[in-house]
């Protein structure tokens, strides 16, 4: 180990010496003169590839094209959506020999739009590399170029950081013999997430290979504040009031995501909804942005490897009230709304506003008759309405007080689980079918309601009438899930069927403990819901 710790000591040395080529940089800069943007690019031969953002939207997406040595730059978008790219706009523009500013203009796909561009880079990417043996090291960081002391100072510190991860994994791996000739890896990447002139947020990400049954991935994060003494590391207790229930807001919002999105990929087969409690350890990996906080959730902390990682962005309109008043992000939140309108879908051009207005049915019918008959599968459509749906309620959502706030994201809670339950239930009865078709019903039939809901929440009003309502409807519910069959499948899915109706029987008796604090009318769309997904017209016919 004593002989690898020097070479690796002098490679080290040997790599401080080393002049990058900026290949990969970070940008910022503006659309139309006005409309903030944040870009990253990576140049390898002719092709260029990469992403941005709006600042005010906060979603990415991905860049591809190529360059030439002229300057010359062509950029497309890609906007994936259910396995399907479609191109959405181009970039068309000039790049600096030292790829610093890059300018031009943007067109949309028919060119009916056009406005003009400018970036400039902020950082470019340097790459540090060991390769003795079977080791094989490499590691990304950011060099600022700004030449502020603060800036220069982080530059420093990441690079230290990487340096000092390399050592660490030379130190306790470099006489390990790892049976596999891919010997062991190591590659961390500390990639900006968000810049802006006092504030930058930063994700690291360590992937490592060691010859066990699978390589394996860390996350973790560092969000500094320029100040006039240097770079200053952030925490939460710098971001959220700690005299609010922060924790419980974050959790609430956080476990709603986690259950959206084991809908959407459903992986909840087998497993029953779960509620897990989050703790500060468990949320100390997160990225800030001009539009909210995004939280990274790594693959074993919820699930199993194959799950995979979890992100969970949450805006920070819904965070307004917790975070710290003379915090770096009380001025990133200060009247800022989730823009709803903003997200599109790509096919029909319609934003979250028309799809509420189209209504489900119409919005399917519409997307099938807009979309390619080569790549159309039934119930497309519901799905995109229910993406939709899910932002547009999001944004409704922030309209609320704070205590009706959390209410709601409570019964989203609950909402999604029954939809989760119920196709779980679909699988284990005709799991040799496709059903993607009735999980995105599901999904769209699940946000119609959470819209009742919300409008529900804004005027709370007491009626005798709507609780009587609430009160039958969930007992409806009850006897009709009481009184299904286990089906005459294999014994693995009857089994599976089994639990799930006493998931769902659990979840309508969640429901009715807490349906009493809720008001009235909003006791009752909950309940007509409840009823209307365990109804016997919605669950597939059982075998006697």
């Amino acid at each position: 180990m004593r002989v690898a710790l020097i070479l690796i000591t002098t490679i080290f040395a040997t790599c401080l010496a080393q002049a990058e080529t900026p290949a990969h940089l970070y940008y910022t800069g503006t659309i139309n003169n006005k409309l903030a943007i944040q870009m990253e690019l990576s140049f390898a031969g002719t092709l260029v590839s990469g992403h941005y953002a709006f600042d005010s939207i906060g979603e990415r997406i991905d860049l591809t094209g190529s360059w030439n040595t002229a300057g010359g730059v062509r950029l497309g978008e890609s906007v994936h959506q259910r396995e399907i790219d479609s191109h959405a706009g181009t970039f068309i523009g000039n790049i600096s020999a030292d790829r610093r500013r890059f300018a031009g203009h943007w067109e949309n796909a028919g060119r009916t739009q056009t406005f003009l561009f400018s970036v400039t880079a902020v950082a470019e990417y340097h790459t540090l590399k060991v390769e003795h043996g079977y080791l094989h090291l490499a590691g990304i960081y950011p060099v600022f170029l700004v030449s502020t002391p603060a800036w220069k100072s982080l530059t420093a510190q990441l690079y230290a950081k990487v340096v000092e991860g390399q050592r660490t994994f030379g130190s306790v791996m470099g006489d390990v013999n790892p049976g596999t000739p891919l010997g062991l890896i190591q590659e961390t990447s500390l990639h900006i997430a968000f810049y802006r002139r006092n504030f930058v947020s930063l994700l690291g990400e360590e992937f490592t290979e060691t010859g066990g049954e699978h390589a394996n991935t860390d996350f973790s994060s560092l969000n500094y504040q320029m100040t006039a003494k240097g770079p200053l590391l952030l925490g939460l207790q710098s971001l959220f009031n700690p005299k609010t229930p922060f924790m419980d807001a974050i959790s609430d919002i956080v476990q709603a995501d986690l259950e959206r999105n084991r809908v959407a990929q459903a992986d909840l087969l087998l497993a029953a909804p779960r509620r897990y409690s989050l703790t500060p350890k468990m949320i100390n990996t997160y990225t800030c942005s001009a539009t909210g906080i995004t939280f990274v959730f790594p693959r074993y902390l919820f699930d199993n490897y194959a799950s995979g990682d979890f992100f969970a962005t949450i805006p920070y309109p819904l965070l307004k009230d917790y975070l710290h008043p003379s915090g770096p992000l009380a001025t990133l939140a200060k009247n800022r709304r989730i823009n709803s309108p903003a997200i599109r879908d790509a096919v029909t051009g319609l934003s979250a506003e028309a799809a509420m207005h189209l209504g489900r049915e119409a919005f399917e019918t519409r997307y099938a008759a807009t979309q390619a008959k080569e790549t159309y599968a039934p119930g497309d459509g519901y799905g995109v309405y229910a993406t939709c749906m899910h932002a547009r309620n999001a944004w409704q959502a922030t309209t609320l007080p704070l205590s009706r706030r959390n209410q709601y994201l409570k019964i989203r809670h609950i909402l999604e689980n029954l939809a989760a339950t119920r196709f779980a239930i679909d699988h284990a009865l005709f799991w040799i079918l496709p059903l993607e078709d009735t999980k995105n019903e599901n999904a769209a039939f699940c946000e119609d309601m959470l819209t009742k809901v919300i409008t529900a929440l804004q005027a709370p009003m007491p009626n005798a009438a709507a609780r009587r309502q609430a009160q039958m409807s969930l007992a409806a519910a009850g006897r009709q899930v009481r009184s299904l069959v286990t089906p005459r499948h294999t014994p693995d899915d009857s089994a599976v069927y089994t639990m799930k109706v006493r998931v769902l029987l659990r979840l309508l008796s969640e429901v009715t403990h807490a349906a009493p604090a809720w008001p009235d009318n909003v006791a009752a769309v909950v309940g007509v819901y409840a009823e209307q997904i365990t109804a016997s017209n919605r669950l597939p016919s059982r075998t006697k």
